[in-house]
């Protein structure tokens, strides 16, 4: 994998571990479609997130 440039990631989900005042944490950060082809960011899905309970 090549070493992209890094930038924030805002996110809401504060119930994840890798939360921190409404930016991602997480070193390396997964997204992937819910089905087929996404046409709107309700057809996608952070994989990277663990429930911080």
């Amino acid at each position: 994998m090549s070493n992209p440039q890094k930038m924030p990631v805002h996110c809401s989900v504060d119930t994840c571990v890798h939360w921190a005042d409404h930016f991602c944490t997480a070193k390396e950060l997964d997204v992937s479609n819910m089905s087929g082809k996404a046409k709107t960011t309700d057809g996608t899905c952070c994989d990277t997130f663990i429930c911080k309970d």
